[in-house]
């Protein structure tokens, strides 16, 4: 059975408004989503963040379409939250995860993530940039629900709150599609942020894609647990430092993130290298943090004050 998430559970502070409902060509946003999936997939999951909006959009309900409210943990945010919500409800092997804000997914976009989707943990469209889509994508039930538990038990330990990219992380195995292969005229990864984007969008779904998107053509699989070891190691360092308030256990988080980093540019995926030398970056910062403590405790026992300037 395939199943299709639609996160609909942001703020869309940017556009100002319930970006669902906005219209464009005479329907609301989520429901060109909607129709697209529908299309595709056995089961529908809309996931919100409140009853209020399971109101907003029960007109959208029918026989292969229901509604689940985002889970009450605090620990993660955003995108991520609506994913790890629909990881418990889906039925199936894999699931698709998307948002209300791109109107023309192409029914045979998600037919092709789907059928990539055997012997890996995810299926995510990858540009020549380096840059990867992860929230039009198709995800392992079993290994987001893997993840779920050492992400809860990170975020509640150093209080900070990961991202749907830190899922992508924690994977062992990908299948990186280029984005031509999935949708040649690139109209399914058209994105609507802002009501100005909206408002100047004039899409026919025929016109040629932009020439300064070059691909290289070939889809691949990234043999990803060297990256994903790195990373769950880093991240016990983090929360043993966190505990013990202890540099050295951040510096030792830092220089296995860095290891992260660099497979991830050695294999020219730069969105998950950039977000890995934030991770050590944090790190240090924190480290340097504890040093410059130490050192001011330091310097109140033997008399020493530091002079106002």
């Amino acid at each position: 059975m395939k199943s299709g998430i639609i996160l609909a559970g942001g703020k869309a502070e940017r556009f100002g408004s319930d970006k669902a409902l906005a219209e464009l060509n005479g329907e609301v946003l989520i429901k060109h989503v909607h129709s697209a999936l529908s299309e595709s997939v056995d089961r529908v999951f809309i996931c919100v963040d409140s009853e209020e909006r399971i109101r907003k959009y029960r007109f959208l309900k029918d026989d292969i379409t229901e509604f689940v409210v985002d889970m009450a943990e605090d620990f993660s945010r955003g995108p991520l939250r609506g994913i790890l919500t629909g990881a418990r409800n889906i039925e199936g092997e894999y699931f698709l995860v998307t948002s209300t804000d791109i109107p023309f997914i192409k029914p045979e976009a998600i037919d092709i993530l789907f059928k990539k989707a055997q012997n890996v943990e995810a299926v995510l469209p990858v540009w020549s940039t380096g840059v990867l889509e992860p929230l039009f994508a198709v995800y392992s039930q079993k290994a987001v629900e893997r993840i779920s538990d050492y992400m809860h038990r990170y975020s509640t330990t150093t209080g900070k709150n990961p991202w749907a990219i830190d899922l992508i992380r924690s994977l062992d195995k990908i299948s990186l599609i280029e984005v031509r292969n999935i949708d040649s005229t690139l109209g399914s990864f058209i994105n609507i942020n802002t009501k100005d984007v909206l408002e100047s969008l004039n899409y026919t779904g025929a016109e040629k894609a932009d020439k300064h998107v070059r691909g290289n053509g070939s889809d691949r699989i990234l043999e990803n647990k060297p990256a994903s070891n790195f990373f769950r190691k880093g991240i016990e360092y983090e929360i043993r430092a966190c505990i013990d308030s202890d540099k050295s256990l951040y510096n030792a988080a830092a220089q296995y993130f860095r290891k992260e980093a660099d497979f991830y540019y050695r294999n020219d995926i730069l969105f998950l290298a950039a977000r890995a030398g934030m991770s050590e970056y944090l790190c240090y910062e924190r480290a340097a943090q504890l040093s410059k403590n130490e050192y001011s405790s330091l310097f109140q026992r033997i008399g020493i004050r530091k002079k106002k300037t």
